[in-house]
């Protein structure tokens, strides 16, 4: 489902970082017993010190910080980044810590909308407008969006700097 945030006009990724980007996506939501209050950094901690094979430290601090902004969100981060040391932004790099924050508002986004169920969120594409990006809702799903929705997937928009569009398909 994150695959076309990542194709033009989108921020270009290594075979690399698309590997990580679907790892992430897989761990997203590793602290999901946590109480609200913790899980962003319970995720963060959990997986960055995690002895987890096939992946180096800067790709282990990836994943661990997408985690992170998917539970917390990236206006909250900014706010009170000292959940997450410079130490582990310097491992990461800041091109790495920014795709991190992309790929979290969208996971962040895509929770919220899919309620958690699987298959739901296949069914609403993501795409870039000219300057938009646009999340495309089968009529049944209509009802799902709300304040919420769109205020996490206006952030997301916000990230890639672009506009939030919602339609309707047909």
């Amino acid at each position: 489902w994150t695959d076309p945030l990542f194709t033009a006009p989108g921020p270009p990724e290594t075979p690399a970082q698309r590997r990580l980007r679907h790892a992430a996506c897989l761990v997203s939501d590793v602290a999901w017993r946590a109480h609200p209050d913790y899980r962003g950094a319970q995720s963060l901690n959990v997986i960055a010190h995690a002895g987890l094979v096939g992946i180096d430290h800067p790709g282990r601090v990836f994943l661990a910080l997408t985690a992170y902004f998917r539970h917390v969100g990236t206006s909250k981060a900014s706010d009170d980044g000292a959940e997450f040391s410079a130490h582990l932004r310097e491992i990461a790099g800041p091109d790495e810590v920014e795709r991190a924050q992309v790929l979290g508002a969208a996971l962040r986004a895509a929770h919220v909308v899919s309620m958690g169920e699987p298959g739901i969120i296949d069914e609403m594409p993501l795409s870039y407008g000219e300057d938009t990006l646009c999340l495309t809702l089968p009529k049944p799903y209509v009802g799902l969006s709300g304040d919420r929705v769109e205020r996490r997937f206006a952030n997301l928009g916000a990230l890639l700097g672009r506009t939030f569009e919602l339609r309707v398909a047909p």
